[in-house]
């Protein structure tokens, strides 16, 4: 009976020999383990933003992006377009646009994004300015990103505040009539006291002249007009 059923078996292994791996198979095999390890690999090295704060500031807009572990500085890159947009793109992070989204943008802000793919999440500011200079940093102990976007100077000098500043301090000086007659006189009583004190004495009119000279330059800085 045994060698029967043996007998049997080799007469099938002959008539249904079993699939013989060649090398295409072989390839598609290596090709489908690296894609799923390169997968893996990937989504290992993956973090998640967290959050995102926008700062209105007068020189410029203040980003800080927390995440759930620090990144390479090199995975960080922004640019600005042509568009009054400037973006931020964070490689091998990963997040929730709609957690991310901003309820309320803060004034000075147009319009706020957040694309999230499989290799990066990038965020997008459209500002009413355009950024002169940017500059980011990270604190690998936070898992914080700090980006400083900057406007560009001249428009900085020209607001309201500073503007205010310049008026107020183009308004102060004493009468243009008053200051050239102490000016006239401290000058006038210094001359005279130099040309009368005696050798290693000084009079009361030098005193006198110095102290009104002294005097009415400290009141011509501080004295406002009227």
């Amino acid at each position: 009976m045994k060698k029967k059923l043996y007998h049997d078996f080799v007469i099938i292994s002959l008539i249904y020999p079993p699939p013989i791996v060649i090398g295409a198979e072989i390839k598609f095999i290596h090709t489908l383990l690296f894609i799923l390890l390169t997968f893996t690999l990937s989504f290992a090295r993956q973090t998640t933003l967290q959050n995102v704060t926008l700062d209105v500031k007068q020189n410029g807009i203040l980003l800080e992006m927390e995440l759930e572990k620090a990144i390479d500085q090199e995975n960080i890159a922004a640019w600005q377009s042509d568009s009054d947009w400037f973006y931020i793109t964070l490689y091998q992070v990963t997040g929730d646009s709609s957690k991310l989204a901003a309820d309320k943008l803060p004034e000075g802000i147009r319009d706020f994004q957040v694309i999230i793919s499989q290799e990066s999440t990038q965020l997008g500011v459209r500002l009413h300015h355009p950024i002169e200079y940017y500059d980011i940093t990270q604190d690998e102990t936070a898992y914080q990103i700090l980006a400083s976007l900057h406007y560009p100077s001249d428009l900085f000098t020209s607001l309201p505040a500073l503007q205010q500043y310049d008026t107020m301090e183009k308004e102060l000086g004493m009468p243009k009539s008053l200051r050239s007659w102490m000016y006239i006189t401290g000058f006038a009583l210094t001359v005279n006291g130099l040309l009368t004190q005696e050798q290693d004495e000084t009079n009361w009119e030098t005193k006198i002249g110095l102290g009104t000279l002294f005097a009415t330059y400290i009141a011509d800085k501080l004295w406002p007009k009227s």
